[in-house]
């Protein structure tokens, strides 16, 4: 019988807006390499507050647990705003992220520990004309001390700037 390779994926995810201010849900999903025998999940529970900062945006925060080949973890929150009122077309979102999770590429002495980190990150959604849109994001990611006391602390920063369009 041939052997199934490459890699495979899939998620879904399930959101309902209990009331105009509040929005419940949970992801979830799993990826598969075939080549390497290995596997990643994640679940986790979602609840957003469109509504918080009146018609100017919201928050949402969110958390998952990864079982897998390697375990992780992560948890988000973020801002959603339209800082020209609700009928206003520039969009700002800011997100800050803390994963923990172990690494299959770490030496033995350090596998006992794992890798955390928080991303900061912030985007922007500004129209030009009709049906075309300035997007920007910056983001920039830590690396956190482990607990064993193994481990660097690198940082990273990264800027994207595009123009999207639609006919």
């Amino acid at each position: 019988m041939p052997r199934v390779r490459g890699a495979h994926h899939g998620d879904a995810g399930v959101w309902w807006s209990a009331a105009p201010w509040i929005v419940v849900g949970g992801s979830g999903g799993v990826a598969i390499d075939a080549a390497t025998e290995t596997t990643r999940a994640f679940v986790g529970p979602e609840v957003a507050l469109p509504q918080l900062f009146g018609g100017v945006g919201g928050v949402a925060l969110g958390a998952q647990e990864e079982p897998g080949t390697t375990w992780g973890r992560s948890a988000w929150l973020q801002t959603n705003l339209r800082p020209l009122g609700a009928d206003g077309a520039l969009w700002w979102g800011t997100r800050l992220s803390w994963f923990e999770h172990e690494t299959a590429y770490r030496a033995p002495a350090v596998l006992a520990g794992a890798l955390r980190e928080v991303l900061v990150m912030t985007f922007v959604d500004a129209p030009i004309l009709p049906g075309l849109a300035l997007r920007g994001r910056a983001q920039s990611l830590f690396d956190l001390a482990e607990l064993d006391g193994y481990g660097a602390t690198p940082t990273g920063l990264f800027v994207d700037v595009g123009v999207s369009g639609a006919l």
